[in-house]
């Protein structure tokens, strides 16, 4: 078995997983960006995901703790009162 065949799985796969700047830019509105501390990231989701339907977090750059929330027009507001109570850092998106 190939040592390099797991490794171009792996690759593959992120590619795969990514979020395409067409696909982000078609849904601006329903965006919300944010940032936290990289090693938050799984508590950052699971704190949005506790409020049912609220959005759908997607990570964009986990090195850098770069998040994008999904959220409908009628839930953005409920989610933009929770981000102002949590240590996350709203950001413009970086397209």
């Amino acid at each position: 078995m190939n040592s390099e065949q797991p490794k171009n799985d792996e690759r593959q796969l992120a590619n795969e997983r990514q979020l395409s700047p067409e696909l982000l830019a078609r849904h601006a509105a329903e965006l919300v960006w944010v940032q936290v501390e990289p090693a938050k990231i799984d508590w950052f989701n699971k704190i949005v995901e506790a409020y049912d339907n609220l959005a759908l977090v997607s990570t964009v750059d986990a090195a850098q703790g770069l998040l994008v929330c999904w959220v409908t027009n009628d839930m953005r507001p409920l989610l933009l009162k929770l981000l102002s109570k949590l240590p996350v850092k709203p950001v413009q998106a970086p397209l």
